[in-house]
């Protein structure tokens, strides 16, 4: 038992972080005090705070992301019934409900926006490694309206976008290797090179 030199609390040793530079290794003030006096100053500094937390997070960068990567690798498990956990719950419940409320007023409000995000999503998920939000009307208006398997002019509402490298083939998700085909011509070629595509009927 000690007692803390903030609130004059007598603790159990659990209740105080361990710090090698006192004589017994244990902190003088508990764990309460501690976390209070570290949010204060956060509060009272943030400015300076968020300026050295970036500055650390921009030279760490790297080192920080193979520890992310390497803890996602060895937890991988626990991480994902956390995320169920959570998911259940009814703060997970309310945050669902809220960000989907979100992102219905995100796409009414800027409909191409919200089909880019969608276009990418799916890149995602089919394990495109380079992902670029890529409008449609950008694409429509670079490919001048003309669709790039049949070449024949293509309507922008009946237009889709079509990889040039397929994604099943570690095609990107990018302008570069977007183009524009209408939706029939995009279906029947699917995932088989464009030269195979175009000389079978």
């Amino acid at each position: 038992m000690r007692t803390c030199r903030t609130c004059l609390i007598e603790q159990p040793d659990e209740n105080f972080y361990i710090n090698r530079a006192k004589p017994d290794g244990i902190d003088t003030i508990c764990k309460t005090c501690s976390k209070a006096a570290v949010k204060a100053y956060r509060l009272t500094h943030r400015e300076k705070y968020l300026a050295r937390k970036t500055r650390y997070n921009n030279e760490h960068r790297e080192e920080r992301l193979q520890k992310a990567r390497e803890y996602r690798e060895t937890h991988g498990e626990a991480i994902r019934q956390r995320a169920r956990a959570f998911q259940q719950s009814e703060a997970g419940k309310r945050r669902n409900a809220r960000d989907s409320a979100r992102r219905r007023a995100r796409d009414l409000s800027n409909p191409e926006r919200a089909r880019a995000l969608k276009a990418c999503a799916y890149a995602r998920s089919k394990g495109a490694h380079v992902l670029e939000v890529v409008y449609y009307a950008r694409v429509y208006e670079r490919a001048r309206g003309m669709c790039h398997i049949c070449t024949k002019p293509c309507e922008q509402e009946a237009g889709t976008l079509d990889h040039i490298i397929p994604l099943a083939k570690g095609g990107e998700h990018s302008y570069a290797n977007c183009a524009l085909a209408h939706w029939h011509c995009n279906q029947r070629r699917g995932a088989r090179p464009l030269h195979i595509a175009l000389s079978e009927p």
